[in-house]
């Protein structure tokens, strides 16, 4: 996750720099828009263009079953601004997850190894189709959440992109301060119109990564 807050002066975030044995491929429909029918084109905070300005930008998406139920693009500098937000709490304690459940050499070597034995050469199934820190497969979970690093019309593949089944975003949920659960209940209610109440049966919060 740190790869996503480097600062810079005055343009903000710095570009995130993939590692050698990063690649880049279209965008498959996991990672478009249900709304637009098509690929993600602003940014939900700025309104920015994400296909022309060159600028990185992050997708989520949050599946119950096989429907989308809350779907974003954000650039990298409106992430860095809403990772303001969070509190020091929860973001030394997300890094700290993710530090201890996620090993980002071992993930690139087994991508890689899997990555030879594969022909579909613009396919991103090795990255989101098992959970990255419990290893359960996609296909056996009725909620998880999926996060990609894109440029233009392009998936950066490297450490992303990811997905999180139902009980690890719950997980991560119980590690977050009040604060941040509040802070992202309002960007959820404001941006989809969905209360918390209807977030959170049992066992499951969508929380942003």
């Amino acid at each position: 996750m740190e790869e996503h807050n480097h600062p810079a002066p005055e343009e903000g975030p710095e570009e995130y720099q993939p590692s050698l044995m990063a690649s880049r491929v279209p965008i498959p429909k996991l990672f478009q828009s249900v709304e637009k029918e098509g690929l993600f084109t602003e940014c939900i905070q700025c309104g920015g263009n994400l296909l022309d300005s060159g600028r990185q930008y992050v997708i989520e998406k949050v599946f119950r079953g096989t429907e989308p139920i809350i779907e974003l693009a954000m650039c990298l500098n409106c992430r860095d601004d809403s990772g303001e937000c969070m509190s020091e709490e929860s973001a030394e304690a997300m890094q700290t997850f993710f530090e201890s459940r996620a090993s980002f050499s071992d993930r690139l070597y087994q991508l890689l190894l899997r990555r030879q034995a594969d022909s579909e050469q613009e396919s991103i199934d090795d990255w989101v189709d098992q959970c990255l820190f419990s290893g359960q497969p996609r296909s056996e979970m009725r909620e998880f959440q999926v996060v990609a690093l894109c440029s233009g019309g392009e998936i950066i593949r490297d450490f992303f992109p990811i997905m999180i089944s139902g009980e690890i975003m719950d997980e991560i949920a119980e590690v977050l301060s009040e604060q941040t659960k509040g802070w992202m209940d309002d960007f959820i209610e404001t941006n989809f119109g969905m209360p918390p109440e209807f977030c959170e049966p049992p066992g499951f919060r969508p929380v942003l990564i």
